[in-house]
Formats: C-alpha cells, structure tokens, sequence
C-alpha cells in the first residue's frame, strides 16, 4: 500500500469519514478535524495501538518482529526480539497495523 492509502485506512479505523486527501482533512466525531500523518507519526500510531484486543496485539507484536501470522507472548522471556517492536518507525507500525486487521490490500 502506498502511504496515502494508509493513512486513509488508518483515518478510517480511527473514525474519519469524509475524507479529503488533498487536504487531509475529514469528518470525526461530527466535527472537521485534520488527520495524522499516521505512517510517520509515533503518536498517531499509538493511539490506534491502544485500541486493540488482546489477541490483536499479539499478532501485531508478531508482525513488527517480522514474522507475519505468528502470534506471541511479546513479553514471554522465550522471545528476546522485543527490541524489533520496540524501535519499530511509524510506517512499520502503520504496516503491520493494516495487515494485522486485514486492511491492507
């Protein structure tokens, strides 16, 4: 995917509607708000990293390790790879966001 379609996948997970990429600008909450850069904002990341289900960051945690469709105790001492999920880029999170809820296409 390329990073304007993540972004707008991202902004649409988080709520957005009515999106507007030239701008990137779109409805949330009933409100016009900007949207985040979220392949290069750690923070933006974060705020969807904080919405998933147990069993949702235990694939991501596999997916930023690079190991795709393997789910892991990330902090089980047996997987001393923490390291790869702790210094992962915003695009890196972007993208296993977006695979580990089968948006990205």
């Amino acid at each position: 995917m390329k990073p304007e379609e993540q972004r707008i996948a991202l902004a649409k997970l988080r709520g957005f509607t009515n999106i507007n990429s030239t701008c990137w600008r779109g409805h949330l909450d009933g409100y016009e708000r900007k949207i985040a850069d979220y392949p290069n904002d750690l923070n933006a990341i974060h705020e969807i990293e904080m919405s998933l289900t147990e069993d949702q960051l235990s694939d991501y945690g596999g997916r930023l390790r690079g190991k795709d469709n393997e789910t892991v105790s990330l902090w089980s001492p047996e997987h001393c790879e923490i390291a790869k999920v702790a210094i992962a880029s915003a695009s890196q999170r972007a993208e296993a966001l977006l695979k580990t809820l089968n948006l990205w296409t």
